[in-house]
């Protein structure tokens, strides 16, 4: 069956509604019942990241290029998890996902295997979330953040929630980076997430575009991130851009405000 100019191989209905998944021209792409695609697999590379908004969401890697405990909320396809497994060896990774069906698809469609170093947990974000915090200061709390949740018709409503970013706050590490998909500028959540970004987290708030694809990713850093020079951030984006196969040096040049510039904000 031919879905969204592509061959349908795979479909399932949650409480939530559907996901689909489906292979065009070699690239296994996952859906929730509308052309948007929330993950994609070139499947004769499966651990190339082949989107480049995820790609782009894994920029806070420059600022912590060696970070132990790690927050992803959203799973999708497992594309960021494999990413995060397969280069960093000695880490935690936390998964909160509310689709326990996404947790089966990526295992059998997009190659994400059993790791001890990974922990799901299952249920909206929102209360999982609040939860965690009831942890806080005994969770040490996480050197990346990681956020991309959307549904079909783009980024989810808990964004736009000032209790979600008052819970989140405690749970970034002073010298740790947050990053959160929030699709393109001209949709009505960009403006109102960074909002709630600069009131939570003191104005330590960048975005970076993504070329070609209009998304935008939404970042913040951590009150103690150490922000070197832009010659030796740019010396350090082009040796981690070869390790982990990433455009650091481009993303560096898109940040805005300027890396320069946070750091005199941050003091």
């Amino acid at each position: 069956m031919e879905k969204y100019g592509g061959r349908l191989i795979y479909t399932a209905r949650d409480d939530q509604g559907p996901v689909e998944v489906v292979e065009v021209q070699g690239v296994r792409c996952l859906h929730f019942g509308s052309p948007a695609i929330q993950s994609a697999q070139l499947i004769s590379l499966p651990d190339r990241l082949e989107l480049a908004y995820l790609r782009t969401l894994l920029f806070g890697c420059l600022l912590v290029p060696d970070p132990s405990r790690i927050l992803v909320l959203g799973l999708g396809g497992g594309s960021v998890v494999r990413f995060l497994l397969k280069h960093f060896a000695d880490i935690e990774v936390v998964v909160l996902e509310s689709r326990s069906l996404l947790k089966t698809i990526a295992a059998d469609f997009f190659g994400l295997e059993d790791d001890p170093r990974v922990t799901f947990r299952i249920g909206d974000a929102g209360h999982l979330v609040g939860a965690m915090l009831e942890d806080v200061p005994i969770d040490p709390g996480y050197d990346l953040i990681l956020i991309d949740l959307c549904d079909a018709k783009g980024p989810s409503e808990l964004l736009l929630r000032a209790d979600f970013w008052e819970c989140i706050g405690p749970l970034l590490r002073k010298r740790g980076v947050l990053t959160v998909n929030l699709w393109t500028q001209e949709n009505e959540t960009y403006q109102g997430v960074i909002k709630l970004l600069k009131r939570t987290f003191e104005g330590r708030v960048f975005s970076l575009t993504v070329p070609g694809r209009g998304n935008v990713i939404g970042g913040v850093t951590g009150s103690e991130v150490t922000i070197r020079s832009q010659k030796k951030l740019f010396e350090a984006a082009q040796k981690l851009s070869i390790r982990l196969g990433l455009e650091l040096v481009r993303m560096l040049g898109r940040v805005e405000p300027p890396l320069k510039a946070l750091k005199e904000a941050v003091r």
